[in-house]
């Protein structure tokens, strides 16, 4: 009886201890993909401040090109104007 209890005993540690490792295992990963989230939301953050300052600058660009073809259309008036007049 007492052998079966040891045995008993032993098995239910052998058990506990691969579960405290499994646990400690999970944990370990666990944060790992905390950590991998932090970095991934960082990550997002800057790539939504590039795409604002982007977006920014295409629409100055965007503004430019439209006040540069009025003006070439202007000029193109004039000088069309000009060549009548002449």
């Amino acid at each position: 009886m007492k052998q079966k209890h040891a045995q008993a005993v032993n098995e239910l540690s052998q058990q506990l201890e691969q579960t405290k490792w499994a646990k400690a295992s999970l944990e370990k990963a666990k944060q790992a993909l905390e950590k991998e989230v932090v970095d991934l939301n960082g990550d997002l953050r800057s790539l939504g401040n590039a795409k604002q300052d982007v977006e920014q600058k295409k629409k100055k660009v965007e503004t430019q090109l439209t006040d540069l073809q009025t003006c070439f259309n202007e000029s193109e008036k004039k000088s069309l104007a000009m060549q009548c007049l002449n």
